[in-house]
């Protein structure tokens, strides 16, 4: 696994262990992806995302036009030692009577490639035996899945620069850039399906040791049902042991399916119960092989365990009893994922964040407060085991600043559910059948139980567009990035009694974290002819530090929502009438700002006409939603379509007489907000000291709102003669 460059001179630091049975090798070479694929053109001009290697001997030219029309690639499923390329991209070249948008892609022995590139050559895809439609934009994105190779390939370009029905790029006799691969920095390598069926019938991944200075038998059953364990935010000198496995006894009443963990020096001394059917339990398994996530408010530690539970005959396994099966079986040391710290000297004050990758688990902090900084994490979803939020923490500041061990941190907000919107699809060819189910987020096919409709296909995570490899922490100055891509399935494509399905669209979700902000791009690309029928938008549950207030800005019906005492389901008002583009949740002095954006993608169009953009579900359990499709949209192959918004997490800004003041992120630009419910006159809000004495440009305002120009050592003075907002930046 290649090492990420260094967090500054002398702090750079690799915990863990590289392991086979990591699902994702996060080796491609870090790269922002933008929300609008126009930003891509930076790499215009230039061979990157190619690579002009030795080709049989001779480095060959590379004709400006290669360089200048592909601006993007990504291979996921590379096999080692394999190079891959795009041979042939067609512009309209007419074969067969029809006119050819497609592309062949080859792969090639890269040992072979600089002597003999003949030798080891295959043909992945060929232009001739499909097609894309013509393309109504210069930039093209093209998703090619290749589903009998495992392969996927996703190629950016921009047709304008071709001047030609077609470019033959890497042909060994015509390419006008023969010695081109993809470049190897865009490969991300895949396990083959099922590889955990290696770890059945053996006791990896666990180990048995002596205990009580006795060597205890094996237990069959345990080693073939327990296929995979990893132990997140392991803590050094410590052994980890699962010590019961429930598979539906009902000792206790309801039936119990818990996993227990112990945490205990060499020897089994000083044991510390961790999980216990005290602090969790999970529903029967819908299939045989099911990987459960354990986490506990007590506790930062994490455990994923998949179980097969087809091969447990028993009701419960009780292990820490002397002669009960797996007495002395421990967690493999291997499987423990420590956490990951960033050592060094060196001044890091000027780092406004610092993340870290252990497994899956991918944390990222940031100043919250005067004295308290604030991690959420990312981590696997529910039932479709997509990349999300999962977890928000709130640690004391180390010398005022971030905390490198990530250590002493209180969780606030376990996240159960999606707050990146699934959706309602439909596929328009070859049905299978007429289900109408909600698919992606964390609805399976039924609700959040039943079979996928989604899958993860990869993840990487960058610090100020550094990769970040699995056991590093790195710091950063700007921002950190988490590129997820998931394929979801329409409902009428997935067989609900085998839960067989096919893709349907590609879900590309970019997380982009600064202090106390994420902001979150998704792009929809269909994979088959589909209609998006609804949903599309930002959402949050209810409960959390901020379970209190809530409304809508700014909106036709100014009201403010005791979540506590008015329990029952609303909403903002109709598009185009209400204009929100913003909830707010507040507690105390804790604010949520979900907001999404009306001037990039969907939320500026009028695809929500007469809807809802907002509405909120009943009672301390439900959420708030963010709906941008009001009537269905069809997706021919290739198309896309794709929304942005941000989540602010913060105390809130003092302003005298106003309801709440606080700053939101719209792209990268920090954009102050002040919401009036009441008239006041001569307020201040009080900006951050690095805006003190400067002019401000107004983003929107209400015409109830008067504002100054400028700051000053006070802030910025305002009125308001009632509802109102104002939103401004300072220059």
């Amino acid at each position: 696994m290649a090492d990420a460059p260094k967090l500054l001179p002398t702090d750079t630091l690799k915990i863990g262990y590289p392991k086979i049975n990591q699902a994702i090798d996060n080796a491609n070479e870090a790269k922002q992806m933008t929300i609008d694929n126009k930003g891509l053109i930076t790499n215009a001009g230039s061979i990157y995302p190619l690579d002009n290697i030795v080709r049989d001997g001779v480095s060959n030219p590379v004709d400006q036009r290669v360089k200048d029309t592909i601006l993007y690639t990504k291979v996921y499923g590379a096999r080692p030692g394999k190079v891959y390329a795009i041979e042939w991209l067609g512009n309209g070249y007419v074969n067969n009577g029809e006119a050819r948008y497609s592309m062949t892609i080859v792969e090639f022995d890269k040992n072979n490639f600089g002597t003999n590139s003949a030798s080891g050559r295959r043909v992945l895809k060929d232009f001739k035996n499909y097609n894309f439609p013509a393309p109504t934009e210069n930039i093209v994105n093209r998703i090619i899945n290749i589903p009998e190779e495992e392969l996927i390939f996703v190629v950016t370009y921009d047709r304008s620069k071709m001047n030609a029905e077609f470019i033959n790029i890497t042909d060994k006799s015509y390419g006008a850039a023969k010695g081109c691969i993809i470049h190897e920095n865009n490969y991300t390598y895949f396990e083959k399906q099922g590889y955990l069926r290696n770890n059945s019938g053996v006791v990896y991944p666990l180990k048995n040791i002596k205990r009580d200075n006795t060597m205890n038998a094996e237990s069959k059953e345990i080693n073939a049902a327990i296929l995979d364990v990893k132990i997140y935010n392991a803590k050094k000198g410590k052994k980890y042991k699962i010590d019961f496995i429930g598979n539906g006894t009902t000792a206790w009443g309801e039936p119990n399916y818990s996993v227990y963990l112990q945490e205990m020096d060499a020897e089994f001394q000083n044991i510390v119960q961790i999980f216990n059917r005290s602090n969790h339990n999970f529903s029967a398994p819908n299939e045989a092989v099911v990987t459960r996530t354990v986490s506990a408010d007590s506790t930062d530690i994490i455990m994923s365990v998949t179980i097969d539970y087809s091969k447990m005959t028993k009701l419960s396994y009780a292990m820490n009893s002397s002669g009960s099966e797996g007495y002395g079986y421990i967690v493999d040391e291997s499987n423990y994922y420590y956490t990951a710290t960033a050592f060094g000297e060196s001044d890091v004050s000027g780092f406004s964040l610092i993340c870290s990758k252990i497994g899956t688990n991918h944390r990222v902090q940031f100043p919250f407060s005067d004295n308290k900084n604030m991690i959420i994490d990312f981590d696997e979803l529910g039932i479709n085991k997509i990349f999300h939020p999962r977890r928000i923490y709130s640690l004391d500041k180390v010398n005022g600043g971030l905390n490198p061990s990530f250590t002493g941190a209180t969780l606030i907000k376990n996240i159960n559910t999606d707050w990146i919107s699934p959706y309602g699809l439909a596929a328009i060819n070859t049905p299978l059948n007429s289900n109408a189910f909600t698919v992606g987020g964390n609805h399976g096919t039924n609700s959040a139980s039943g079979f996928p409709t989604a899958r993860n296909i990869s993840v990487s995570m960058y610090a100020d567009n550094q990769l970040v490899s699995d056991g590093q922490a790195s710091y950063a100055k700007g921002k950190v990035v988490i590129e997820v891509l998931n394929y979801i399935s329409a409902p009428n494509v997935i067989d609900t009694t085998t839960g067989e399905k096919r893709d349907s669209v590609a879900e590309y979700v970019t997380y982009t974290i600064t202090p106390k902000n994420i902001n979150v791009s998704v792009t929809l690309e269909a994979i088959e002819e589909v209609d998006l029928k609804y949903y599309l938008g930002i959402q949050a549950e209810k409960d959390g530090p901020w379970y209190k207030y809530l409304y809508y800005m700014p909106d036709i019906n100014p009201t403010i929502l005791d979540m506590t005492a008015d329990t029952a389901e609303g909403n903002s008002g109709l598009y185009p009438g209400s204009k929100a583009d913003r909830f707010v949740m507040k507690k105390d002095n804790f604010v949520l700002i979900g907001q999404r954006s009306d001037e990039i993608g969907v939320g500026r169009s009028t695809m929500i006409t007469g809807q809802k953009i907002f509405k909120h579900t009943a009672g301390i359990g439900g959420k708030v939603y963010g709906h941008l499709i009001g009537t269905p949209q069809r997706l021919k192959v290739g198309d896309t379509i794709y929304f942005t918004g941000s989540y602010t997490f913060t105390e809130s800004l003092s302003c005298p007489g106003a309801e709440t003041a606080y700053f939101i992120k719209e792209g990268q630009e920090k954009i102050y907000c002040v919401d009036f419910f009441e008239a006041v006159s001569n307020t201040f809000l009080q900006v951050d000291k690095d805006d003190f004495n400067k002019k401000i440009s107004i983003v929107e305002k209400s015409e109830s709102v008067t504002v100054d120009s400028f700051t000053s050592s006070r802030g910025l003075k305002m009125s308001a003669t009632g509802y109102g907002q104002l939103k401004f930046k300072v220059d």
